[in-house]
This record gives C-alpha cells, structure tokens and sequence, in this order.
C-alpha cells in the first residue's frame, strides 16, 4: 500500500529583511510553544528559523537595540493540533459519520476560518438549535452534533485532521474520497495534493486500484468528473509508454 504523507505550513514565514546593527547576537527559542514537550508530539524535527541582530558587545558608547526574531515553528504546530481530535472535552463540534454515527470531533473556530462551507454548515445547525423550543441533551451535552452520512469514517476523519493540522496521509483507498471532500468544502491545497497523488500512482502502473475505488463513492457529484478524469489520464500514459516502447524498437 502506497502512502503520501501531506503537510500543508499553517504559518508562513515573515520578511527577512532586518536592520543589520553590525553585532552579533544568539538567542535561544524554546521549539516546543504548544504547551506539550516536543517527546509528547511526536515531532523530533521542528523547523524554526530565527534572525535576530542586536547589541552584544556594543561600546558603552551605544545606545541598547531591542532583538528581532523570526520564529517558524510549523511543525510542533501541526502535531499539536492533530491532538485535538483525541480530546473531546476541548472540542465544541461533533459529527456522527455514517450509519454507525461514529463520532470525530472537531473545533468550530477551526473549521469555520479554513472553509467557507464548513462555516455555513455549522453555523445553519447552531440556528437549527437555537430556534429548538427546548434543549434535548445527548451524550455529548452541550456540543453541536452534526450528521454525515455520505462519508467512510476513515475518510471523514482524515478530511477533518488536515483542517485542523494542515496534515494528512494519502493513500490508495482513501485519495477518492478525500478529493470528493476537498471539492464539496473546497479546499484546493487538498485536491492538488490528491490529483498529484494520483498522477503519480498511474505512472507507476496502479491507476486501475484507484479507478475501482470509485465505486464507493457514486453518491458523490463530483464522482462522475473524478472517474473520467482518471480514465483519460491512465489513457494518455498508456498511449504515452505504447509511443515510447514502439520508437525504441525501430
């Protein structure tokens, strides 16, 4: 089974550009500001970038100049927020998927700032709620439980990792979904990530897996346009190696 782990950067890095005071300067940045020692995150290669200048050793004579830094802590970022779906009681959305109602978790706030769609559905079930004479409360209690039904549970748990952590493993039985995901809440990062995916398992020759797993997926709109397209891409390349091995021959 072939994997394709994606990681999308949720801070991008700042200008570099800094006054040069002609003094060197070291400053030591703690890499771990989730709250978490970086052992409990799991993420061993943090990137974090400082420029800093600043008066050391400057003549008695010079005036003291505040340090400029530039931290990017990306990493320990993105493994601290793939926590939050392991921990129910900092999570304020809860969406049962499937005929089972599994329940995955999430942070509306989170959501609802990286897609418009995700914004609109929680905030039609928060008036749904509010205009409900009484509170009902379920096993969840005060938590907003929305329903999904057209979804795997592995797929919708992945699709809602990447949201919260800008992180995601790709694979050959969940890409079909996740592209469906990514088009219906419209995360372009994602659908990129998902057809470079599939690019790249046609040209190793495991296009038709792909393909078949489309069947799981029919109740999707965008299935249809995913199943063509990958039809024609396995056609091109089949056509592209057929051209090759026949000009090598003659």
């Amino acid at each position: 089974m072939a994997y394709c782990e994606l990681t999308q950067p949720l801070l991008e890095s700042l200008d570099d550009s800094y006054e040069d005071t002609g003094f060197d300067n070291k400053v030591l940045v703690e890499d771990s500001s989730s709250g978490y020692d970086s052992n409990d995150v799991s993420d061993t290669e943090s990137e974090c970038s400082i420029e800093s200048r600043a008066t050391l050793k400057a003549p008695a004579t010079t005036k003291h100049q505040d340090v400029v830094a530039r931290i990017k802590s990306t990493n320990t970022l993105c493994a601290s927020l793939k926590l939050i779906l392991d921990m129910p009681e900092l999570c304020d959305v809860t969406f049962l998927v499937g005929a089972e109602q599994i329940p995955i978790h999430g942070v509306r706030a989170i959501l609802g700032t990286r897609s418009k769609v995700f914004y609109q559905l929680i905030m039609r079930h928060l008036r749904e709620e509010s205009s409900k004479p009484s509170k009902l409360f379920s096993q969840y209690g005060h938590r907003l439980t929305i329903p999904v039904k057209k979804y795997d549970t592995d797929v919708f748990r992945t699709l809602i990792q990447f949201i919260h952590s800008g992180s995601a493993s790709l694979n050959d039985r969940n890409v079909v979904g996740l592209l469906c995901g990514a088009d219906q809440f419209e995360l372009r990062d994602l659908e990129q990530a998902c057809w470079k995916y599939i690019d790249g398992r046609i040209e190793q020759g495991y296009g038709s897996r792909i393909l078949h797993s489309t069947r799981f997926y029919n109740h999707h709109k965008k299935t249809v346009h995913i199943y063509n397209e990958i039809y024609s891409l396995m056609s091109e390349y089949h056509v592209g190696t057929t051209s090759s091995s026949t000009e090598s021959t003659v």
